[in-house]
């Protein structure tokens, strides 16, 4: 395998830890990572891979992943560096290792709206095509036309907006490799707006993210679909309603959200989760912090919804 990386200039590196790669504590090694610059390299590695009947994933910036300690792949493809645009008057065509983030500036700073949400959401268009990502009112699911899949037959097809039968943070293409992998993504660029409106919009997203999203710590954002979080208020309104009675005098005095998510911990009967979350639903990896810790946080949360809470995040094993 590295000798045909090496003859199709595909950057690679081998025996990279996994706690490396991730920023996170996992253990393990991961024995082969690559890194293709051009979408005529990722269908090479790609192809090869399925014939030599090898074990793979395809990442972009794993912001929304976590990979277990048992995690075990013989090739991770990495399309981070696949950064192509193809625009006309009413789409744009954008490889799949965009970064999300920078597309929706570039097409807010051009009078496109709809993109405004997006902004400050790590990780790659061609992440969130699969995912259907989305905050503030901008979904992938609204501005995506067609996604590019390659086949592990080595075909290349498009599929529509209809058939990516988007969901709510999901699609026909997560977690099913076997339709193939996305090369690029059509995104909508018909909407248009005043840019003194959609800097308006785009200031009011940053102050929120600032305020109250964006931690010190790493962290995957929204662990769970923060809809699905209604059921913990369901079944534990007394002690919600308590907490927020006990914190109205200290939120005249400590404008402090740890201090706010040590409270609703406490009295959900947990507060000993508190020192690993920025709010309920954001849970931060810090020097010490072990798989053990989101394992217990991922079942306590469920254990009080009922089993009822549905990942934002994916976990790989």
């Amino acid at each position: 395998m590295i000798t045909f990386l090496k003859n199709n200039q595909i950057p690679y590196k081998e025996h990279i830890p996994l706690s490396e790669f991730t920023g996170m504590n996992q253990m393990g090694i991961l024995p082969l990572i690559v890194y293709p610059k051009k979408i005529k390299q990722l269908k090479t590695i790609y192809l090869k891979i399925i014939n030599s009947k090898l074990s793979f994933d395809i990442l972009g910036g794993i912001t929304n992943t976590y990979l277990s300690n048992n995690y075990q792949r013989d090739i991770i493809i990495v399309t981070t560096k696949l950064k192509g645009i193809e625009k006309s008057d009413e789409t744009i065509w954008v490889e799949c290792g965009y970064s999300l983030t920078k597309i929706a500036r570039k097409l807010s700073s051009e009078g496109i709206t709809g993109y405004e949400g997006f902004i400050g959401i790590p990780g790659t268009i061609g992440a969130a095509a699969i995912n259907n990502s989305g905050a503030f009112n901008s979904s992938i699911s609204n501005v995506v036309k067609k996604v590019r899949l390659l086949t592990p037959q080595g075909h290349t097809i498009d599929l529509n907006n209809t058939e990516l039968k988007y969901t709510t943070r999901n699609s026909v293409l997560k977690k099913n490799l076997e339709k193939g992998i996305v090369l690029c993504v059509e995104l909508d660029i018909t909407n248009k707006d005043t840019i003194e409106n959609i800097q308006t919009k785009i200031k009011t997203v940053n102050t929120f993210r600032k305020s109250y999203i964006d931690g010190k710590h790493k962290s995957l954002g929204s662990i769970f679909v923060s809809s699905t979080l209604r059921e913990i208020g369901k079944r534990h309104k007394l002690a919600i309603f308590t907490k927020r009675i006990i914190n109205q005098p200290f939120k005249l005095f400590i404008h402090n959200n740890r201090f706010n998510t040590f409270l609703d911990f406490l009295f959900l009967g947990k507060p000993s989760l508190a020192k690993h979350c920025d709010s309920l639903n954001r849970f931060c990896w810090k020097k010490d912090t072990k798989e053990e810790d989101f394992m217990e946080y991922l079942n306590y949360m469920q254990k009080l919804a009922g089993n009822q809470l549905k990942l934002e995040i994916e976990i790989r094993k």
